[in-house]
């Protein structure tokens, strides 16, 4: 193999991989090249082993570590550890946002041989081809772009191979297919703006792949009934165009569909996707959820251009309108010129809009953090913030602390390090405090639109999930209860309640976009282990029925029509079907 990428663990848990979906491109690059590569995710309980023994069998060229999220920092820095010790004449090359943030350092930890900086379609070939380092750093110092190396690959060159083929835990991989890159925005907290996606990653404007390559990357993740999209053109009229194609030119399948649009997505813009897929989900970045608070940074040129909250309920009532749109959103907390009053009028805004929209689902705060590369992380004081996380130094002991403690990366218990690293002047502890009452009053909201109800009635029980979130684990749960599991039951009646759907895989319950349902089953990521685990909890009843018609239950209703119980009624539907052809 010539090049043999890791995706490394956030944290010594065995599972804890947010997976760098840009791996499989540049694996899938490499191979249109000529060349072999693929992708491993090594756990956090076993990275020695799993590192070593990918590396003997694969015998690779080239080590490549993605180091893309700062919170990966210090994990990313133990894989390379591992093969150092190792593999000592292993070159190893590492990469991504952070890498191209803090290139230097990352070399003089001696630990990494290559750091490319900014997006790599184009010099890692060229790396791996004839061994020329172009925009990037070595022992040596900074090695200049090589002409005709640095001007990224045309984006739609570049097609996803199978994934199967690609990486060793496929259950992992999410049906998420990437539509663009580039941004124009000035949002000061985010490495991909436009001032440091410009400077760091070499973006230029914004631009949007070809419907035709996406669609041929959707059908590469066979298997999985959700489509995952994250990313709009600042045009909302050429982002409404080409969603619109995409949804005519997709391969059949794909029954949902999650967008995470960082703005306020338009009316047509979710009919397009709620007319093409049976669920969707939306992402809305509403940045800060005090109106003139969010009006104000929007003048200074912070974040995005403003939006009113009149415009927010108007495209909610659109979205709940379809019936089969739910609508998640986040605002961040802790921004310039923040007062108390703004941080309680953004919660009582979302209660609001909770209570007043069925649609609205998971809106939640996200405490401001300091990203490397940022505008915010380029002085000790910022708009009235003290910025206390800036240097390489900063970010790999507090990600050693989260890794060590198996700590979520902001999660403030057992830190020693201020979990943000930023925080109103004279105030370091005020918006960990509000969070945790965040996270309590949008916790009860959550759970009022959870309910799973078992009933025993004699031989049969009966299950009623209303679960917008996670129903999966929910059905479990209730399928394991003493009510359903203490005696046989006869006939089962499972019903769904409002705006809870069922993926059409297992699959789709494995990778990250699952919420992580087959741990949260006391299982590993293993869509087989599920699949075998709820077939097992089904099989155990003698009839199951469900309610309403099958078009919500997905996978459930797979399962269900395959038991041996209602194999000879699915033959004979299956019979009928082809009578009537």
């Amino acid at each position: 193999m010539d090049v043999l990428f890791f995706n490394p663990p956030r944290t010594r848990q065995a599972d804890d991989h947010v997976l760098n979906m840009a791996l499989l491109w540049l694996a899938s690059s490499l191979r249109a090249g000529g060349h072999e590569a693929g992708v491993r995710m090594p756990s956090g309980a076993s990275l020695d082993e799993d590192v070593a023994t990918a590396i003997e069998r694969e015998r690779p060229r080239y080590v490549a570590i993605a180091c893309k999220w700062w919170n990966t920092l210090y994990g990313a820095l133990q894989v390379a550890g591992v093969v150092r010790r190792r593999f000592p004449r292993l070159p190893i090359i590492m990469g991504g946002h952070t890498a191209s943030t803090f290139p230097a350092e990352l070399i003089a930890t001696g630990l990494v041989d290559i750091v490319l900086v900014g997006d790599v379609d184009a010099s890692l070939p060229l790396l791996v081809s004839q061994g020329t380092v172009s925009n990037g750093f070595t022992a040596a110092g900074y090695h200049p772009p090589v002409a005709g190396a640095v001007a990224p690959m045309a984006l739609d060159e570049v097609r996803l191979d199978p994934v199967a083929t690609l990486i060793d835990r496929p259950d992992q991989v999410p049906g998420y297919v990437w539509l663009g890159r580039g941004c124009s925005y000035p949002c000061f907290y985010c490495i991909e703006n436009r001032e440091s996606g410009r400077r760091i990653l070499g973006r230029g404007a914004p631009r949007m792949r070809r419907v035709a390559a996406v669609a041929a990357d959707a059908a590469a993740l066979a298997g999985r009934s959700q489509l995952i999209f994250d990313y709009e053109h600042p045009s909302l009229r050429r982002t409404e165009a080409f969603l619109r194609d995409l949804g005519a030119a997709l391969p059949a399948g794909f029954e949902s569909c999650y967008y995470f649009h960082w703005g306020l997505p338009t009316p047509a813009i979710i009919d397009t996707l709620s007319e093409r897929f049976a669920q969707v989900g939306i992402c809305f970045d509403v940045q800060v959820f005090a109106e003139d608070h969010r009006r104000r940074l929007a003048g200074q040129r912070l974040i995005k251009p403003h939006v009113t909250d009149a415009a927010i309920r108007s495209v909610l009532r659109h979205a709940e309108a379809r019936g089969n749109v739910h609508v998640d959103a986040t605002g961040i907390v802790g921004m310039p010129w923040e007062t108390a009053d703004h941080r309680a009028r953004g919660l009582a805004f979302i209660e609001d809009l909770s209570r007043e929209f069925g649609c609205v689902r998971d809106w939640r705060f996200s405490p401001l953090h300091v990203i490397p590369g940022t505008p915010l992380a380029q002085e000790p004081a910022f708009h009235g913030l003290a910025v206390e996380r800036r240097t390489f130094a900063d970010f790999l002991a507090f990600t050693q602390e989260g890794y060590d403690r198996e700590a979520r990366y902001y999660d403030p218990a057992g830190r020693t390090h201020h979990p943000y690293g930023v925080y109103p002047q004279g105030e370091r502890h005020a918006i960990v405090d509000f969070m945790a009452e965040a996270d309590g009053r949008l916790g009860a909201l959550r759970a009022d639109k959870r309910r799973t109800t078992v009933v025993r009635d004699g031989p049969d029980a009966a299950i009623t999930v209303t679960d917008p979130f996670a129903p999966l684990p929910s059905l479990a749960a209730a399928l394991s209860s003493p009510a359903v599991r203490e005696a046989p039951v006869d006939t089962l009646t499972l019903t769904l309640g409002p705006r809870t759907w069922f993926h059409g895989s297992w699959i789709d319950y494995t990778s990250e976009s699952g919420e992580n349902s087959a741990t949260r089953c006391g299982l590993d990521r293993d869509a087989r282990r599920l699949e075998a685990f709820m077939t097992e909890r089904l099989a155990a009843c003698r009839r199951v029925r469900l309610t309403p018609a099958p078009g919500r239950w997905g996978i459930i209703a797979d399962t269900v029509a395959g038991l041996p119980a209602a194999r000879p009624a699915a033959k004979r539907a299956a019979a009928e079907e082809v009578v009537r052809a």
